[in-house]
């Protein structure tokens, strides 16, 4: 089941845009090493870099749970106090995962649902997006990151 994950694997640079308040956005600078684990099964995600001129580093993993018959994603970095767990009912391919999750957000106190999507756009290329998903449905792009293959 590693065959989707197998387009992220190697050492990336990435610059994330994430959303702060009217027409402003914060630009992340990082470094991404990705590797399969544990017989290829998963796909680590290590990253490095920082966030708004301090130091912030990230750990993630994303594997196929057969015991659900999904790909699932956790995420941790220094910036949380919380883990983000994500996963998927629909298939994966070649060219992408997208994984849908909620986790409890410590500013608002209450549950933010979201989605994870990674698209890959050519074997040096690929985006992800992190959606959140309001209780009406609408969508906002509050994470748009680009890598590109080191």
């Amino acid at each position: 089941m590693a065959d989707p994950l197998l387009s992220f694997v190697g050492a990336w640079n990435a610059e994330d845009l994430v959303p702060r308040q009217q027409d402003e956005k914060l630009t992340i600078v990082g470094h991404y090493q990705n590797q399969l684990i544990l017989n290829g099964k998963f796909l680590q995600l290590s990253h490095s870099g920082s966030f708004d001129g301090q130091p912030y580093s990230g750990t993630g993993f994303v594997g196929f749970d057969e015991s659900t018959n999904q790909f699932r994603e956790i995420w941790l970095d220094s910036l949380g106090h919380m883990v983000v767990v994500d996963s998927t009912s629909s298939a994966a391919d070649a060219n992408g995962l997208r994984l849908e999750g909620e986790f409890q957000n410590p500013q608002a106190d209450e549950k933010m649902r979201f989605r994870s999507e990674y698209t890959r756009e050519s074997d040096s290329a690929f985006v992800y997006r992190l959606v959140q998903v309001a209780a009406d449905g609408s969508e906002s792009v509050i994470k748009h990151a680009r890598f590109s293959r080191v």
